[in-house]
């Protein structure tokens, strides 16, 4: 075997369980606002999930909220997982901010340092969005464009 072949081979499978693993909901463990904990096993069965990794102190993702907020009809049969790895005050702040308790299928929390989520979509621009069916598979992700389409 070549050395370009052996390479391309190499990512290739790489790809392939970087893709598979990440396809499904991560396995992750978020402290709430209310200071009770909330993780993956948690979620409603049979029901779409968005995930949203973002920052308290980005603009971006505040636009995103806003935006979120004004479309949240479009958003009722999802259940909503806002997760950030910042303290839990600055997520409070932030709930409190644009009011996200009064929707009942949005939950706001910190992963703290244990960045599970972050790492497990190798997250480097905010908001991330993953969105998954009612089946628990991955079915689109990327920033802040679910939005804009």
């Amino acid at each position: 075997m070549n050395f370009h072949f052996k390479i391309i081979l190499l990512i290739s499978i790489s790809f392939f369980f970087i893709t598979r693993s990440s396809s499904q909901i991560p396995p992750f463990r978020i402290a709430l606002t209310d200071s009770t904990y909330y993780n993956s096993k948690n979620l409603p069965k049979n029901i779409p999930l968005m995930i949203i990794y973002f920052s308290a102190t980005c603009k971006h993702c505040k636009e995103f909220t806003g935006k979120l907020i004004n479309h949240i009809k479009d958003f009722q049969k999802f259940r909503i997982m806002m997760i950030s790895n910042e303290p839990l005050d600055q997520i409070k702040n932030f709930e409190n901010n644009f009011h996200l308790r009064r929707f009942s299928n949005i939950v706001v929390g910190t992963e703290s340092y244990t960045l599970v989520v972050h790492r497990y979509y190798s997250i480097s621009t905010l908001p991330y969005v993953a969105l998954f069916n009612s089946n628990g598979r991955l079915i689109h992700y990327d920033t802040s464009s679910i939005l804009n389409k």
